[in-house]
């Protein structure tokens, strides 16, 4: 079972690692998208640039630099929706949160499964954006 986020009118996939708008690809690549899936996943919660990029690079050294270029990439994609750019926040020197809408979706079909074309999925609404 694969996990997607829905924000908004964007979708992530991080197994796949693609973001798409209105079905759509979005302008993202892979790492941005690993950025992306991390803070998402918990969202509203401070998340450490260490843990983002452990995550995103996993047993590569890179410098604090390249996560800087992946958040500007995120934002200037979700900026495509009124006040996307403004779902991640920075704390700074210290790292990232997502605050904008979350909501978790079970891909209910097995991993391989080529018989259905849309698979079934159960919403988990995970965080709002706040007022």
């Amino acid at each position: 079972m694969s996990v997607v986020y829905e924000m908004g009118l964007f979708r992530l996939d991080p197994e796949a690692k693609v973001m798409t708008r209105a079905g759509m690809p979005a302008p993202l690549g892979a790492r941005a998208c690993a950025v992306l899936a991390t803070l998402v996943e918990r969202p509203n919660e401070y998340v450490s640039k260490t843990h983002i990029m452990d995550t995103a690079w996993p047993g590569l050294l890179v410098e604090e630099g390249n996560l800087t270029v992946q958040i500007s990439a995120i934002r200037r994609a979700l900026g495509e929706v009124a006040g996307g750019e403004r779902w991640i926040e920075t704390l700074a020197r210290r790292g990232y949160r997502f605050v904008g809408p979350v909501t978790r979706l079970q891909d209910l079909r097995p991993h391989g499964s080529a018989s259905a074309h849309q698979p079934a999925r159960t919403p988990d609404i995970v965080h709002r954006a706040r007022a």
